[in-house]
C-alpha cells in the first residue's frame, strides 16, 4: 500500500466498467474513507511433473488499484498456501486465515506512510476460482453433477445417450438460491454425513469457512464452464 499510494482510491484512474462502479462494490462501501477490498482467488498446480504433489496458493488482490496495477505480481497478496499430494480441505486450509480476515475486517487496521498514520477499512468483494476449485471450496456439487447450479435448484437428470448428468429447460426448477439457504443444506448435509459417506443436499456438501466473509452465490465468481444443457436434444446456440 506504501508503495501505491499514489493509485489507492483514485477513481478517475479507473475503467468506468470496472468493479469500483459497480452496485454491489458502492452498496457495501463508505467512499469517504481509507479502505482496501480484497479480491480472493485461487487454483492448483503441480509442483513437478514426476510427482503428485501439488500446490494451492490463496490470493488476494486490492480492488482499490487501477487495473493493470491491480494485476501486478509485486502486488499480490498471498494469505495462505497448501503444498500436499491430496486436494485441500478448505477448513483446515483457510480457517485460520478467514479469521484473521475476520479480525481486520471488524477493527480495521492502521499503516504508516510518509511518517504518517492512516487507519485503514477492510472489506471483501468476492471469491474467484475455476469451477473444479469452486466445488471444493464452496463445498458444492461438482459442475458436472446433480443440483450443480449456484444460482437455482434445478437438480438436472441422468442421460444415458450422453452419459452424462443434463439439464433440460423443461425440467429445471429456477428457485434463486440464498445465502440463508446455503447455510441451512450445509448444516443439513453435515448432519446427514456424519460416521457415513458424504451426502451432498440441493448440491451442498457441508458448511465452508468462505461463508463467514463471502455470501452464497452472490460473491463466488467463476470461469465459464458451466451446466450441461439441452433442449430437445439439441444444444443451445452461444
Amino acid at each position: 500500500m506504501s508503495r501505491n499510494f499514489d493509485f489507492l482510491n483514485k477513481p478517475y484512474l479507473f475503467p468506468t466498467s470496472d468493479i469500483c462502479f459497480a452496485q454491489w462494490y458502492r452498496q457495501r462501501s463508505n467512499v469517504n474513507i481509507n479502505k482496501i477490498t480484497l479480491l480472493v482467488h485461487t487454483d492448483g498446480a503441480p509442483l513437478v511433473r514426476s510427482s503428485k504433489q501439488s500446490i494451492w496458493p490463496c490470493f488476494a488482490s486490492i480492488t482499490e488499484l487501477p487495473p493493470p496495477i491491480r494485476e501486478f505480481q509485486s502486488n499480490i497478496i498471498i494469505l495462505a498456501l497448501w503444498a500436499s499430494t491430496i486436494k485441500p480441505n478448505v477448513n483446515l486450509f483457510l480457517d485460520q486465515t478467514i479469521n484473521d480476515l475476520l479480525f481486520l475486517i471488524k477493527n480495521g487496521t492502521s499503516i504508516l506512510i510518509n511518517d504518517q498514520e492512516y487507519h485503514i477499512e477492510v472489506g471483501t468483494q468476492l471469491f474467484l476460482s475455476d469451477l473444479p476449485a469452486k466445488s471444493l471450496f464452496c463445498c458444492t456439487t461438482s459442475f458436472n453433477g446433480y443440483s450443480a447450479c449456484n444460482f437455482c435448484y434445478s437438480r438436472g437428470v441422468w442421460n444415458p445417450k450422453y452419459n452424462k448428468v443434463v439439464y433440460p429447460y423443461s425440467k429445471n426448477d429456477y428457485t434463486a438460491r440464498t445465502h440463508e439457504d446455503y447455510l441451512k443444506s450445509a448444516r443439513e448435509a453435515v448432519k446427514k454425513s456424519k460416521g457415513r459417506k458424504q451426502v451432498a443436499t440441493d448440491g451442498i456438501k457441508g458448511l465452508s469457512c468462505l461463508f463467514k466473509i463471502f455470501n452464497y452465490p452472490c460473491q463466488i465468481i467463476f470461469d465459464y464452464m458451466h451446466l450441461q444443457v439441452i433442449n430437445t436434444g439439441r444444444r443451445p446456440k452461444p
